[in-house]
């Protein structure tokens, strides 16, 4: 029983480990491709912007937006993209 339980934590404990590396590397991924964007971009995109960067149709971004495919905010009737949010989203896709 005390064996069984050492292997399951062993077992919690790399599993945990190798999410928190993923995770990190992903947040690694985030951040430089922020600092990429940033160049071009503020960090607070119109649908246009967004579909420049995914290189797909601002109408496409839009019925993502209608669906919640898309991490936006609509603050008085107006929507926006936060650049870290959709980064993120990007990354997590794959």
């Amino acid at each position: 029983m005390i064996q069984e339980n050492i292997k399951n934590t062993r077992e919690r404990s790399t599993a945990l480990i190798s999410e928190i590396s993923e995770s990190n590397t992903k947040n690694s991924e985030v951040d430089e491709l922020c600092r990429h964007f940033l160049t071009k971009y503020n960090p607070i995109l119109t649908a246009k912007e967004v579909g420049e960067i995914l290189r797909v149709q601002e109408c496409t971004v839009r019925k993502w937006t209608m669906t919640n495919k898309i991490p936006h905010q609509k603050r008085n009737g107006i929507t926006r993209y936060l650049l870290r949010d959709v980064i993120s989203w990007l990354v997590t896709q794959n």
